[in-house]
């Protein structure tokens, strides 16, 4: 899974800045799944 590393890492950042714009509009439960899916496709890696 090595390969697909940067794959999943990439994913992940992206759902970090999803949260983070999220969170600034004030939209908490769709903040909480970017972040969550953020953890997800790290812990893949």
């Amino acid at each position: 899974m090595i390969e697909n590393s940067s794959i999943f890492l990439e994913k992940a950042f992206e759902c970090l800045a999803d949260a983070e714009v999220l969170l600034e509009k004030n939209r908490y439960t769709a903040t909480v799944s970017r972040s969550y899916y953020a953890m997800f496709h790290v812990v893949i890696i």
